[in-house]
């Protein structure tokens, strides 16, 4: 792994948490219809939608909470 990597990787994962609770905001109520298997997948449809969502929330909640 170059060490390019490594803070590109590290940026990507803790973007995960932010990315989850950007997402949790938007009001999805059919989850609660869902089979078992659409569950599953919603929540790995989720999940990289977290990743890509986190990229730019966590640097939003970053300053936000330094401002506090």
């Amino acid at each position: 792994m170059t060490l390019l990597a490594s803070p590109v990787l590290a940026w990507i994962f803790a973007g995960l948490q932010s990315g989850w609770r950007a997402l949790n905001k938007l009001p999805l109520n059919f989850i609660l219809v869902l089979p078992i298997l659409g569950r599953i997948i919603f929540f790995f449809i989720k999940g990289m939608l977290a990743f890509m969502v986190g990229i730019i929330a966590m640097p939003i909640e970053y300053v936000k909470c330094r401002k506090h």
